[in-house]
């Protein structure tokens, strides 16, 4: 009966540590990458397409914040007091909607870039059989990295080509 025991337990060992040299064997053989983040939403086609459109957004919406600071500035001029405290306050409430319509926006495309830039990571990852890619933003994230791992140009040519249109 000892022998059994013996044999099972011989056995059960066995296999937990062939188990735990194949999972070491695989962390091992992982194919990993690092992107710089900034670089890649600051270099990304799309950003700067976007970009462009924000600062035509930007222009109008400052146009009509000029337009109404200008209103404001007349209305504080008018001798009556309780139509300039209405008129002052109604232009601020503009005012803030405006700016915050603005942010909205702003936000609104900046989510679209990085949608569009994780897709774009998430073909790349695949295509060139990537276990892992690590995204780092402000180099915070990681303490080193062997620049070999480093794949950011090649994963902007990537998402610029894929943007563009280009296989």
């Amino acid at each position: 009966m000892k022998n059994y025991m013996n044999y099972f337990l011989s056995l059960g060992l066995l296999i937990i540590f062939g188990f735990g040299f194949c999972i070491l064997d695989k962390k091992q053989s992982l194919d990993v990458a690092v992107v710089d983040m900034e670089e890649m939403f600051r270099s990304f086609e799309m950003t700067k397409e976007v970009n462009g459109k924000y600062t035509q957004l930007v222009k109008q919406h400052d146009l009509k914040l000029d337009s109404l600071n200008k209103v404001m500035t007349s209305v504080h001029k008018d001798p009556s007091t309780n139509d300039r405290v209405q008129a002052s306050n109604l232009l601020a409430l503009k005012i803030k909607k405006i700016q915050e319509s603005k942010d909205q926006v702003k936000y609104e495309l900046e989510q679209q870039i990085w949608n569009q830039l994780n897709q774009y990571l998430g073909e790349f990852g695949a295509l060139e059989k990537y276990d892992l890619i690590h995204g780092s933003m402000n180099g915070g994230e990681l303490i080193y990295v062997n620049s070999t791992l480093d794949v950011t140009d090649e994963v902007l040519m990537f998402i610029n080509n894929k943007y563009n249109g280009i296989p």
